[in-house]
């Protein structure tokens, strides 16, 4: 069964305790109490979400995520896109095609970069390069670089 639900709310899990939080509301910050210190808050109305560690925050549920794409294809989406030391941005007209489109695009993606040296990463994000794609391909729309963000 795929879950598609028309009110979502913010959700992270804390990668080092494994606890979720889920701030159900604007303003209903939320912290792990770990050292990873993870934090959410926005309720169904944004994700701000924050700790010690970035790599060890997965984001379940993005209130701006599409509503009629299946959660699971957004979390992958943004999980790939995270190990690549991107954002995830898919508009709000994105159908489950387009981000499972995406998410076969970073796969590939993942595996290119995890043969690459630091340096020539470095290289990408500074010229915009970044997530690399085969030659002839267009950028991958939906992700973002983030200067400073390596593939972990």
């Amino acid at each position: 069964m795929h879950l598609i639900l028309n009110r979502r709310f913010a959700t992270v899990k804390c990668l080092a305790c494994g606890k979720v939080l889920i701030s159900s509301h604007v303003h209903d910050y939320r912290v792990c109490g770990c050292s990873q210190d993870t934090s959410v808050d926005g309720g169904s109305a944004y994700l701000h979400c924050g700790g010690a560690d970035m790599t060890l925050i997965q984001i379940l549920v993005d209130p701006e995520w599409p509503r009629h794409v299946r959660l699971d294809l957004l979390q992958e989406a943004t999980r790939l896109a995270m190990q690549m030391g991107c954002r995830f941005e898919p508009p709000r007209d994105a159908r489950d095609s387009d981000v499972a489109a995406v998410v076969l695009r970073l796969r590939g993606c993942v595996s290119t970069a995890a043969g690459m040296s630091e340096a020539a990463r470095e290289v990408l994000v500074n010229t915009g390069l970044w997530p690399p794609v085969a030659p002839g391909q267009p950028p991958i729309d939906m992700i973002r670089p983030i200067p400073g963000r390596h593939l972990g």
